[in-house]
């Protein structure tokens, strides 16, 4: 049987409000979430660095991912300074448009309820 393709979403986060917006939703989910192990450590890497980039990768539940994270290495090689890649399992289609909405223009605080990723491990890369 072969396998599908890996649905995913790409955001590369360079300015610092839509930084500083994804950090707040991380350190969210780590409150409302605390038996997750991931989102409490990302959400203390956040509080302790400053990045000069952020890329988020969106993978969709079920998806099959192949190569790790294909991709993600040629945007990296491409920017510099001090870079935080956090790979998301998100529950549906409708999530990543919200996480983006949120990130880049803000959403009411009743909106934040319909989002519900779930943050795997985070991947830090120093500077080059």
């Amino acid at each position: 049987m072969a396998s599908s393709p890996l649905q995913r979403d790409l955001l590369v986060l360079t300015d610092d409000v839509s930084i500083r917006n994804l950090f707040y939703l991380v350190r969210s989910l780590a409150i409302e979430n605390p038996e997750d192990g991931g989102g409490r450590a990302l959400a203390a890497i956040a509080e302790r660095e400053q990045y000069d980039a952020v890329i988020l990768d969106m993978r969709y539940s079920g998806g099959t991912p192949r190569g790790g994270v294909y991709g993600v290495g040629k945007i990296q090689s491409s920017m510099t300074g001090r870079m935080l890649t956090i790979i998301a399992e998100v529950d549906g289609l409708e999530t990543p448009p919200l996480v983006e909405r949120y990130l880049f223009s803000g959403l009411p605080g009743a909106r934040m309820a319909f989002m519900a990723p779930r943050f795997s491990s985070p991947w830090e890369t120093q500077p080059s």
